[in-house]
């Protein structure tokens, strides 16, 4: 029986299986899908409790499938038909959605497929033979299987360098925002000041967590540039592009972007929807420029993609707005140079953007915010240390994730593809930029369980070993 193991039963993982599970298979076949931490078909995006927590996109453009556009739309029809298309629905009610999915997958399968769900960690990788791997999981248990999907998400943010180790190993600071309720700490209860390092899409989450639990006391967010994420527009309107976006430098895209903004505002439109307008030819864009200019947007330009590309609800920036004019919220830009424990307090020194004057801020609790680790080749991760030991992945040169072919297979130390060992999601940054939205996800979740069955065809009948 051939077995295809995926890891990580986030959004990615959980659609592939969906995908695997409705393979018209003439063999029998094994499936099996590893989660280490949350709840199968949730991840960290999902995995949240609180209704504050919304879907930075509407309803009607978070379809699990790409050839049924619909397909939210009518669940949310039969379960919480109070949402349409226009709504940004909370985020808890979206795994719902992913976890009814898999269930029905489940329950549709052909006999001669088995599938499994295990809570366990896949801590090391390796070739058990030319055509099977050989997985080693935290259990103490061994899978050797035909086929490997790395679903593995985001990782947690690193510590910046700047904290001192006091402080980074005090109750004082929170590394990963997403594995601790901010409401349920003392110093959020008694409303003591809370720093956020970092001001993108996590910060806004664990803002909205702080407010939503009845939490009076100041925020601070800082980040190198002080840009918060932009709001949708209330009733956002396609536009053409009026520009050739294709074989165009970073700096002189930015510009004809900026210039086609412009444009639109002034004849009353919105700037954002030039941006969605460009959304299509995002990785083309990508993949047509040099290391070069890929490490010039980067430096560059980046800060500023991020908040006019990744948008939130227009509710959410109408909160961030008002908390902002109250004072409650304050975002700073500069760099933090130093940051340690004094008098039980954390002690921040930063240096304003464009100012040589030093200031210092004091908190009661730091929480990081800086978004997740790419740096594949410096992470502590067990398997991602397993994958490069075997020299079974090669990360990319940006530190953006890894390297692999335009079919999702990963590329060895070699620069040859890795038969059977696929990876999809945040992993493949570097490969195609544009690959942490549900849009480009569900589009790699059908290419690659659509693969799989051949490469799994050419290859010898093994055995599914479980011990």
């Amino acid at each position: 029986m051939k077995h295809i193991v995926i890891i990580g039963a986030g959004f990615s993982g959980a659609i592939v299986a969906v995908h695997l599970l409705k393979q018209p298979w003439q063999e029998p076949v094994e499936i099996t899908l590893v989660e280490r931490q949350n709840p199968f078909a949730q991840g960290a995006a999902y995995s949240t409790e609180n209704p504050v927590h919304l879907l930075n996109v509407t309803a009607g453009k978070m379809s699990a499938f790409p050839d049924q556009p619909d397909h939210l739309l009518q669940w949310l029809k039969k379960q919480y038909p109070v949402y349409d298309a226009a709504s940004y629905i909370p985020r808890m009610i979206y795994a719902q959605y992913l976890a009814t999915i898999l269930q029905e997958a489940e329950a549709q399968k052909r006999f001669n497929t088995t599938f499994r769900k295990i809570q366990d960690e896949v801590l090391a990788l390796e070739t058990a033979n030319e055509s099977q791997y050989l997985l080693q999981l935290k259990s103490g248990h061994s899978l050797t299987v035909s086929a490997v999907v790395l679903a593995m998400g985001n990782f947690p943010p690193t510590n910046p360098t700047f904290i001192d180790e006091t402080l980074l190993h005090s109750d004082r600071y929170i590394q990963n925002p997403w594995h601790q309720a901010l409401p349920n700490r003392k110093e959020v209860i008694h409303h003591q000041p809370v720093l956020l390092i970092g001001t993108g899409l996590t910060m806004v989450d664990k803002v909205l967590e702080l407010v939503e639990s009845g939490y009076q006391g100041q925020m601070m967010a800082v980040s190198r540039h002080g840009l918060l994420p932009h709001a949708h527009p209330s009733v956002p309107e396609p536009v053409a592009l009026t520009f050739d976006p294709l074989n165009q430098s970073p700096l002189a895209l930015s510009r004809l972007l900026r210039k086609a903004c412009q444009e639109c505002l002034n004849a009353g439109g919105h700037w954002q929807d030039v941006i969605s307008a460009l959304r299509p030819f995002n990785q083309v864009i990508w993949s047509g420029w040099s290391l070069a200019e890929r490490r010039q947007f980067i430096r560059h330009l980046r800060p500023y993609w991020d908040i006019h590309r990744h948008l939130i609800a227009p509710q959410i920036g109408s909160q961030l707005d008002a908390l902002q004019q109250s004072g409650q919220l304050k975002v700073y830009a500069g760099r933090i140079k130093s940051m340690a424990i004094q008098e039980s307090k954390a002690m921040i020194r930063m240096k304003p953007r464009h100012r040589s004057v030093l200031v210092e801020l004091e908190a009661a609790l730091v929480v990081n915010c800086i978004g997740p680790d790419t740096r594949l080749d410096k992470m502590k991760d067990p398997l991602i240390k397993s994958l490069f030991s075997q020299g079974l992945i090669t990360a990319d040169p940006l530190g953006l994730g890894l390297l692999a072919d335009q079919q999702y297979q990963v590329v060895d130390k070699t620069g040859q593809s890795v038969e059977g060992l696929y990876a999809i999601g945040p992993l493949l940054k570097g490969l195609f930029w544009e690959t942490i939205a549900v849009a480009e996800l569900r589009a790699q979740a059908v290419a690659i369980s659509s693969q799989i069955p051949a490469i799994l065809a050419h290859q010898p009948q093994g055995v599914a070993i479980s011990s």
